[in-house]
């Protein structure tokens, strides 16, 4: 009967360390070098496209922006300056 208990705890202790100790869910086993190298070289091929694409988009709305307020303003015509 002892042993049977002894058992018993080793296990509740083993299946602890892979659940959750809040809700008791079963976690994930923590992620291998390799998976977090692939992680961060796949966030360094996201920024280094966004954030050319980002400034780009920038420039290109600047440009878009001060055309059309080009047309709000009001110019007159150097014709009826008098520059005398």
């Amino acid at each position: 009967m002892r042993k049977q208990i002894e058992n018993s705890r080793k296990t509740e202790e083993t299946t602890v360390g892979n659940r959750c100790p809040h809700c008791g869910a079963q976690t994930t086993q923590p992620a291998g070098t390799r998976d977090i190298v692939i992680d961060i070289l796949g966030c360094l091929l996201l920024l280094a496209v966004l954030v050319p694409l980002a400034y780009f988009g920038s420039c290109w709305l600047n440009q878009q922006l001060q055309a059309h307020a080009s047309h709000f303003l009001w110019h007159e015509p150097l014709d009826y300056w008098n520059l005398r």
